[in-house]
């Protein structure tokens, strides 16, 4: 519940900053990624799909993801590119790599967290605060709170963000339902995150690699055994993150809108 605190804190005084200061919000808070003609971008997209809908036709019970993931790449590059510029309600700035890695913790003298601070902001976006709490969803959250206390994290959330909100004499609020909204509108990151970037911040130690040999991996289009980046989707706490979310957006009838 922390980190959901720090990042609602991060969100609601972005929205303040925004209205005193827009132009760095603005600057801090561009979209680079996920924007229409930015080839090399849509490139390091479509190919991350085909390799993980390769690999999931080698995952039992999973092979009926594999076709619907590899038929609709310029589907999901069009819902990406919406999500990720805009908002249902209000827009933040999202941290855009909140996970365990780029938290630091402080703790008492009886080891219990008592601050926290998100630092490593390269990766900042202006947009739905939905496109944050579905990435930390999907690459730091244990799955029994993903089972069972989502409502109560989203609660702690919704709670911290107007509380800031209110202490910084902004008149901007956000309801439960608006929040909802948020999440839902921004449901395609818990898949776009899949193929990517939760594969490397999950990857198991003797799957490490580095940014050169993956940046390799697009730029020669490498298949088969010699992709270092494939190799990322065999390990075990990957693989149980990606078919747990699977499931879940299978559940929620995300496949059938592809």
């Amino acid at each position: 519940n922390k980190i959901v605190e720090a990042l609602a804190k991060f969100h609601a005084v972005s929205v303040h900053v925004e209205k005193q200061k827009p132009e760095l919000i603005e600057e801090v808070g561009k979209e680079v990624f996920f924007i229409d003609n930015n080839t090399e971008a849509s490139k390091y997209f479509a190919e991350s799909l085909k390799w993980f809908a390769a690999e999931l036709k080698e995952w039992e019970g999973f092979e009926q993801y594999a076709e619907r993931v590899g038929n609709s790449i310029e589907t999901l590059l069009r819902r990406a590119i919406e999500v990720y510029n805009s908002k249902r309600h209000i827009r933040v700035l999202n941290h855009g790599d909140a996970w365990t890695n780029n938290i630091l913790f402080k703790h008492d003298a009886d080891n219990k967290i008592v601050d926290i601070k998100l630092i490593d902001l390269q990766m900042c976006r202006f947009a739905s605060p939905g496109i944050d709490l579905n990435s930390f969803i999907v690459s730091t959250v244990r799955e029994d709170v993903k089972r069972d206390r989502l409502p109560e994290l989203f609660a702690t959330y919704l709670c911290h963000f107007n509380s800031t909100l209110d202490a910084l004499g902004c008149d901007e609020r956000l309801t439960a339902q608006q929040l909802q909204d948020e999440l839902e509108f921004c449901q395609i990151v818990q898949f776009t995150v899949l193929p990517g970037y939760i594969a490397i911040v999950l990857c198991d130690k003797d799957k490490a690699t580095n940014i050169d040999e993956i940046n390799d991996c697009f730029n020669k289009d490498e298949n088969g055994a010699s992709n270092v980046f494939t190799k990322l989707y065999k390990g075990d706490k990957y693989r149980k993150v990606a078919t747990y979310t699977l499931k879940n957006l299978e559940n929620s009838g995300f496949f059938d809108s592809l």
